[in-house]
């Protein structure tokens, strides 16, 4: 990677570390499309974990999912999750899992 994809890199570093969750957010997604090369994004991802915005925890978790940081794997579709688990019970058997 050539220098300026790593000052681009360092902007999006900046960007989860001190944005508004939306920037965050937006950050966030494009270092999970860059892929192998944002490896150095990830302790700043890590971090995002912590947030207090769901959606910034979410995207965080997304990016740091189990394929994201391998050669080859970022530009591969993922599966939808089903969101979170829900206990088969009467009243949560009728409605549908909430999506991701």
């Amino acid at each position: 990677m050539g220098p300026r994809p790593r000052r681009g890199l360092a902007e999006m570093i900046r960007a989860i570390n001190t944005g508004d969750p939306e920037m965050r957010v937006a950050a966030i997604q494009t270092l999970e499309s860059i892929g192998p090369e944002a490896k150095p994004a990830v302790p700043a991802l890590i971090a995002a974990l912590s947030h207090e915005d769901p959606r910034v925890q979410r995207a965080a978790a997304e990016a740091l999912g189990p394929r994201q940081f391998r050669r080859g794997q970022a530009d591969k579709p993922r599966r939808p999750c089903a969101g979170p688990w829900i206990a088969p019970t009467p009243k949560s058997a009728a409605r549908p899992a909430t999506p991701c």
